[in-house]
């Protein structure tokens, strides 16, 4: 499991062909994991949650696995999973 803290890990990882990203959202329950061709899965997004909000209501992160996403997060898939 990795952080995604800046613009250049959120673009490595949204370029990865495996994986997923776990938006975690201090609203939202249960978190969702996407695949790194989600369309929901958005670089305005990511800027403004953690780069000028600087993480205060999210973070983002990439895991190998959606067995990963579920145990460290209790992520369920996306939509377009």
């Amino acid at each position: 499991m990795n952080e995604l803290l800046t613009m250049s890990d959120f673009f490595d990882a949204t370029m990865r062909t495996e994986g997923y990203i776990v938006i975690y959202d201090t609203a939202r329950s249960p978190q969702l994991a996407h695949p790194p061709f989600c369309p929901s899965v958005q670089a305005e997004h990511f800027k403004e949650k953690v780069v000028q909000n600087k993480a205060r209501s999210g973070r983002y992160y990439w895991v190998a696995t959606m067995s990963e996403a579920r145990e460290a997060f209790g992520a369920v898939p996306c939509s377009c999973s």
